[in-house]
């Protein structure tokens, strides 16, 4: 049974009726949290099915490869901080996040500067190393200027765990969001009655261990303000000002490109001020085409 059918039937045992727990539950999606273990008190590594991967430090790459690197018009090559890898065989399975099942995953990222680009892709990576390749472990940071991060282009290394955590959107845990999402949501008539028990069984099913993460892969992409998560900022981008009727445009665009699009990994920069984003489409994660993952850096403040 996925977390979808255990929402159902268990809200349907509590007398909530089978279609407001079908039109709200098809909200649900299922989250990996990748948290330092001994930050967040969650218990040991073995407890978790062992260490799922690293933050910051130094990775490990393939065999002879070269560091990830932008290259600067005029001011020639900058490395890519690395932000953290992932062993996809230690990581759990979850519903609707096709992950690879062996293999690593690295996430580099230069905030400051992708924050400002005009394409933020030049600035971040994100390599997949398939299993059995041969890799090496970096000794030493490739040659870089510190003038260039603010942040420092080093992140205190600490071992990962991973757990699975089902995600709602904003406005299953924030009632006044739902007059701004309605048209987005599209719930029926008398289906928020049932939100406060569904709101309590999903509580109940899955509890948070944790209070946050280090990364956060699948579920929703993190908000800025009401509503406004990475889909909405991309379909602002794709729709004209000045076309008529542009509110519903954009969240009819939003609405499309959440069930398109899929968070790979966010993550706190070390600044506090910044998040990392990467995005991807489902086809392009299940093709393990990860050169096509978008990058939309956010600024909190």
């Amino acid at each position: 049974m996925n977390h979808l059918e255990q929402l159902r039937s268990t809200a349907i045992e509590r007398g909530i009726p089978a279609g407001a727990a079908d039109r709200i539950g098809r909200f649900l999606r299922v989250a990996i949290w990748v948290c330092n273990a001994n930050r967040y008190g969650i218990g040991s590594a073995e407890r978790h099915g062992g260490v799922a991967g690293q933050n910051g430090g130094l990775p490990r790459l393939p065999a002879g490869a070269e560091w990830p690197y932008a290259d600067i018009n005029g001011l020639g090559r900058l490395p890519l901080p690395f932000i953290a890898s992932l062993d996809c065989a230690k990581l759990p399975r979850a519903d609707g996040l096709q992950l690879p099942a062996d293999g690593s995953l690295l996430f580099f990222l230069a905030h400051e500067h992708a924050l400002h680009a005009h394409d933020e892709h030049e600035f971040a990576r994100v390599v997949h190393i398939p299993a059995g390749t041969a890799t090496e472990q970096i000794e030493q940071p490739p040659p870089h200027d510190d003038d260039w991060f603010e942040s420092g282009f080093l992140r205190p290394r600490s071992d990962l765990v991973a757990l699975v955590q089902p995600e709602m959107p904003g406005w299953f845990d924030e009632p006044g969001n739902l007059e701004f999402e309605s048209d987005v949501v599209q719930l029926q008539v008398g289906d928020t009655a049932h939100l406060e028990d569904l709101r309590t069984l999903f509580t109940e099913l899955w509890p948070q261990v944790t209070t946050g993460a280090d990364l956060y892969l699948g579920g929703y992409s993190m908000e800025l303000g009401i509503g406004e998560n990475a889909e909405y900022g991309m379909a602002e981008d794709s729709i004209a000002h000045d076309v008529p009727d542009r509110d519903r445009l954009v969240e009819e665009e939003t609405t499309r490109l959440m069930s398109e699009w899929i968070p790979l990994a966010q993550f706190q920069l070390a600044d506090q001020v910044h998040v990392g984003r990467f995005l991807i489409r489902h086809e392009d994660l299940a093709a393990r085409r990860f050169d096509r993952v978008r990058s939309l850096t956010m600024f909190t403040e």
